[in-house]
């Protein structure tokens, strides 16, 4: 069927597997400083990098 999906997820996601993480808001803050969330000029560049055709190498090796 030759399908092809990228996705960039550069946060937390509010799951049930993670919710030992996002309903203690000390672990929560602890987690968005080490995952450098609201930061979105950090990921701006993964963006725009896994648009171009060179990307395909990354998940292709």
């Amino acid at each position: 069927r030759n399908v092809r999906v990228n996705c960039l997820a550069p946060g937390l996601i509010k799951t049930s597997f993670s919710r030992m993480l996002w309903m203690d808001k000390e672990k929560e803050e602890s987690m968005k400083e080490t995952l450098r969330i609201r930061r979105p000029q950090i990921h701006k560049h993964y963006h725009y990098s896994g648009l171009s055709k060179k990307s395909a190498s990354l998940s292709k090796g």
